[in-house]
């Protein structure tokens, strides 16, 4: 059982105590001296007390909880978020109270039975008593008739006494007679006397007997009296306790049913906030996430075969499920298992429905019911109904709806080009029929269905790729004046080339060499002004100027390989090193580097930043000594990336795609608290106008079916999108009814 309260006796002394029960304000934790309510302390701290003074000894102290039971802690409106801190503190709410009931209820229970047994206790004391009772009053009777018998005895003694001495006095007057009659009178006398004396002891013995058998009597009656007043008086406690008891067992019966109530209120709230928690919908038990996390739930729109999964534990007895049955089910990762929470239908009384197509008859269908054609069987017509043209929609008939033996007449099919469906072939064309315009422009007949063709001027130069220009894998045609532009040409040149010779001259040139020669000179050169040696062009001497002598292997005795070109594309195997701060600008192009091959920044290979292409990939490496990468704009840094992976930006990111990851609870709160009323993901109280049908959690419908409303039934406005109910509906003709207003969820 939950704690509750803690309990202490004080010591005159001791001003602060403890307490181990939770609680959800200050003002729900109460203290009892001698269970009288008292507010003469403070919070030392969260789970102490501290008495302005301290309790006298042996004062029983009590401190407990008493939670609010009647006002809910947060109450939710329709368009507000649902804070998870304020469902968890609703719920804790209703199981502080839930478990004070529990508390009380026994307390009750316990302190009944006390009284039950207490009471009982009495009762026999009570019946002793009685017995005790009737005894005395037993004895107290005998002790009167044994007085009563004694006064009897007295009083015969006193008559006998008086006899004696009227017996004595008689024999006095006659022993005057006679001296001898007055010897035996007085003989006689003394006789009498001492008989009388006797008689008078007697008499006095039983006066004794009978006082004390007065004063036992006189005792007995007291104690009988005693015993009677204490036997009223136990029997009084004892109805008092019977009392006692049961007020304490009807306040333990009424403490059980408001704890039952406050159990069942609990249950109905986690049901209803369970109903208000989105399932994320899924097709069928196959498409069931395989890698979900603790809580996840899922919402299978077609539950069919889910009495037979072992992924679900917990179904109603008898449920197997089916395509109208909706069924909801939440992960438990401690127990790798779907537990079942909730099924229903799309259409709830569809399953009360006859499905029996013999119940309706022709006599049922109205003359103008207009049955929709697509609640009609397929299959063949019967022989009875026919059908007309106008019944056909054009460019509906296909070849399975003509019989095989058809044999429709050529006349009646309309004239025009045939479908592309239908082939012809060779037996259908009359030979020499085809001309030029039933072939289609691009019809590319190939080539191996072409004769060769043998006849001149049949096939003109802009039918083929002949040109004039240098194209590879063309037909080399001559230009107007008769020339043509080639790359290599290997064949003995006889004639003036007039222009430039661009490529290699394998051979000698004999005549003089007029322009620019591009490319190597190998062989020699007849003229020494230009060219001293063919191999070399050492000096100034040898070549007038670099225009007569652009390609010389050697240059101040470096190979031509030595240097970069600056006018095409090169490759260097050593280092280069530049000197200056700064690169200058590219009017064109830029450094190109291979695959696999980097950009250094910083002192050292690789000690900074390296930045390369692997060819399918662009990396930019960070070095040991590199902390973060920056993208600035100015001297404003805009991104950061660290070397712990992770990357901060000074503005918004906008994602044109999805954004994988995992949302933690602020951030979807914030972004649902920061929506507007009606949008998606955000609930709203609405009426459903004029459905004239039940309708259960699940039941979807436009936004422009609904009303806001209150719970008194005032609409007013018309939310936009798709909404989900995720309460319950009960027909109604009237937009206001409130039995037509519940929580609804706009999921698109």
């Amino acid at each position: 059982m939950a704690t509750t309260q803690n309990t202490y006796t004080g010591n005159g002394s001791t001003t602060n105590y403890s307490f181990t029960f939770e609680y959800l304000k200050q003002a729900h934790v109460k203290v009892t001296l001698d269970t009288v309510a008292t507010t003469a302390f403070t919070f030392a701290n969260a789970t102490t007390i501290s008495f302005t003074t301290a309790p006298a000894s042996g004062v029983a102290i009590r401190i407990f909880r008493d939670t609010d039971l009647d006002t809910v802690s947060s109450t939710f409106f329709a368009g507000s978020a649902i804070k998870a801190e304020d469902l968890n503190e609703n719920f804790t709410q209703n199981l502080y109270v839930t478990q004070e009931s529990d508390f009380d209820a026994t307390t009750a229970v316990t302190t009944a039975n006390a009284a039950a047994t207490t009471a009982n206790a009495a009762n026999t004391k009570s019946d002793t008593a009685i017995t005790t009772a009737n005894g005395a009053v037993t004895t107290a009777n005998g002790a009167v008739t044994t007085a009563n018998a004694a006064d009897a005895k007295s009083d015969t003694a006193i008559a006998d006494s008086a006899s004696a001495v009227t017996t004595a006095n008689t024999a006095s007057t006659n022993a005057s007679a006679a001296v001898t009659t007055a010897n035996t009178a007085s003989t006689n006398a003394s006789a009498a006397v001492t008989t009388a004396n006797t008689a008078s002891t007697n008499i006095s013995a039983a006066v004794t007997t009978a006082n004390t058998a007065s004063t036992n009597a006189s005792a007995a009656v007291t104690t009988a009296n005693a015993a009677d007043t204490k036997a009223d008086t136990a029997i009084t406690n004892s109805a008092a306790a019977v009392t006692t008891a049961n007020a304490a067992n009807t306040k333990a019966d009424q403490a059980i049913v408001d704890s039952s109530t406050a159990v069942s209120v609990s249950t109905s709230v986690a049901s209803t906030v369970a109903d208000l928690i989105p399932y994320a919908p899924v097709a069928n038990i196959a498409a069931i996430p395989a890698g979900p996390a603790d809580g996840d739930r899922v919402e299978v729109e077609d539950s069919t075969g889910a009495g037979a999964s072992a992924l679900i534990t917990g179904l109603p007895s008898g449920f197997t499920g089916n395509s109208s049955a909706v069924l909801r089910i939440e992960y438990d990762a401690t127990n790798t298992i779907w537990n079942f929470k909730q099924y229903l239908y799309r259409d709830p009384d569809a399953r009360y429905i006859e499905d029996n197509a013999a119940q309706i008859v022709d006599a049922d269908v109205n003359a103008s019911a207009a049955i929709g054609l697509s609640k009609l069987a397929t299959g063949a017509l019967p022989a009875a109904i026919t059908i007309a043209s106008a019944n056909i929609v054009d460019g509906t008939i296909v070849n399975a709806d003509v019989n095989a033996s058809a044999a429709i007449d050529l006349s009646k099919l309309a004239t025009g080009a045939l479908p592309t469906g239908i082939t012809v072939a060779s037996t259908n064309i009359v030979d020499g029929t085809i001309v030029n315009a039933d072939v289609n422009e691009s019809a590319s007949i190939a080539d191996t269905k072409l004769d060769t063709i043998s006849t001149a001027g049949k096939v003109s130069n802009s039918a083929t790729t002949a040109t004039n220009a240098n194209t590879a894998s063309a037909i080399v045609s001559r230009d107007g004046s008769g020339n043509f532009s080639a790359g290599t040409v290997t064949a003995s040149l006889t004639g003036d080339v007039t222009g430039n010779l661009t490529g290699n001259v394998t051979g000698n040139v004999t005549g003089n060499v007029t322009g620019n020669v591009t490319g190597n000179l190998t062989g020699n050169a007849d003229t020494a002004t230009s060219a001293t040696s063919a191999g070399n062009a050492t000096t100034a001497d040898s070549a007038t100027s670099a225009t007569n002598a652009t390609n010389a292997d050697t240059v101040d005795n470096l190979h031509a390989t030595s240097f970069l070109r600056s006018d095409a594309n090169d490759t260097t195997t050593g280092t280069i090193t530049f000197s200056s701060a700064s690169l200058s600008t590219f009017t064109s192009g830029g450094l190109v580097f291979n695959d696999n091959r980097a950009l250094y920044f910083g002192n050292g290979a690789g000690s900074d930043y390296r930045l390369m292409s692997n060819g399918s990939h662009l990396y930019l490496d960070m070095g040991p000594s590199v902390n973060n990468f920056y993208i600035r704009d100015g001297t404003t840094v805009r991104f950061t990336f660290d070397d712990a992976g992770h990357f901060t930006t000074s503005g918004n990111i906008t994602a044109g795609g999805s954004l994988n990851g995992t949302l933690g609870n602020t951030q979807v709160r914030n972004a649902t608290a920061g929506s507007g009323v009606g949008a998606k993901g955000t609930y709203a109280f609405c009426t459903l106008r004029n459905s004239n049908s039940d309708r259960a959690a699940g039941y979807t419908t436009s936004g422009s079916n609904l009303r806001y409303t209150n719970a008194a039934g005032n609409v007013s406005g018309t939310p936009s999108g798709s909404w989900r109910l995720m309460g319950r509906l009960s027909s109604s003709s009237s937009n206001s009814a409130p039995s037509e207003s519940s929580v609804w969820l706009r999921y698109s």
